[in-house]
């Protein structure tokens, strides 16, 4: 399955967090670091476009209602079509990939995949998309020990089955996880972070490259890494042209949901 795994997708957050986060007090006075909502935000824009332009995993919003170009398996492991025709009603794919390198305790990558496709139709025309992707990584070595896991159950709609596949309304479920340690010049350090997000009624025209006009999710965040910490949950209104409206702890701002850039 062709993959880009972002390993450094949520720990490279966490770093990012720790350098530019800003500085607060408990009530007793002793100090923590609370990260900027601004940069948490940078990095929700970014595991959300990360999931639904193919970056994790097999499915792309690219794609549409379309064969998941992103579906072909390159190692280890063959997806099983439960189908008795072409691609098209009825089709569905229900498998499981596995890879593992390494034949050591301290050096090795395991990963583990199901994943669940499958083309529903009224009137004898594809008319929705059900994907429910399950991923679970484990990296060790180079003084890596990271687990991400990731989680996603989404319902693509044609908004005009069996004349347009150009107009679609996304409805689901998304969830990214990773908890581990790796060492940095010569220091051990650890990463805890987990993003969580609903999402409502999205918009997508794929006539102007799978953009998102209309629609909104809600988000939830929480993470730590040495010391510094962050717990978030807010809102996303997506605007069109690849822009999006975020608001997080107070703070209202607008994104490029495809590049994470504040705007």
């Amino acid at each position: 399955m062709k993959h880009n795994y972002k390993l450094t997708l949520i720990a490279a957050a966490a770093i990012v967090l720790t350098y530019f986060g800003c500085s607060k007090l408990k009530e007793d006075n002793t100090p923590v670091n609370t990260a900027d909502p601004t940069l948490v935000s940078t990095e929700i824009a970014s595991n959300l476009s990360q999931a639904l332009y193919g970056e994790q995993g097999g499915f792309s919003i690219s794609d549409g209602l379309d064969y998941p170009s992103n579906i072909v398996f390159k190692s280890k492991g063959k997806a099983r079509i439960e189908s008795a025709g072409n691609f098209g009603c009825g089709f569905k794919i229900d498998t499981t990939f596995s890879l593992k390198l390494g034949d050591s305790d301290t050096s090795k990558l395991d990963l583990w995949e199901k994943i669940k496709y499958e083309v529903l139709c009224t009137n004898s025309k594809p008319s929705s998309i059900t994907v429910n992707d399950s991923l679970n990584l484990v990296l060790v070595g180079g003084g890596a020990n990271i687990t991400e896991k990731y989680g996603k159950n989404f319902i693509l709609k044609s908004l005009n089955p069996g004349v347009s596949n150009l107009k679609l309304q996304l409805d689901g479920t998304l969830n990214a996880y990773v908890n581990g340690t790796y060492t940095e010049a010569g220091k051990a350090k650890a990463i805890a972070a987990s993003f969580n997000f609903k999402l409502t009624g999205l918009m997508i025209d794929r006539a102007a490259d799978a953009d998102i006009t209309d629609g909104h999710a809600t988000f939830s965040t929480k993470g730590t890494y040495e010391g510094k910490t962050w717990n978030y949950s807010g809102t996303i209104s997506f605007i069109g042209n690849h822009k999006a409206q975020f608001s997080i702890n107070g703070k209202k701002f607008t994104i490029n949901i495809k590049t994470g850039q504040v705007l």
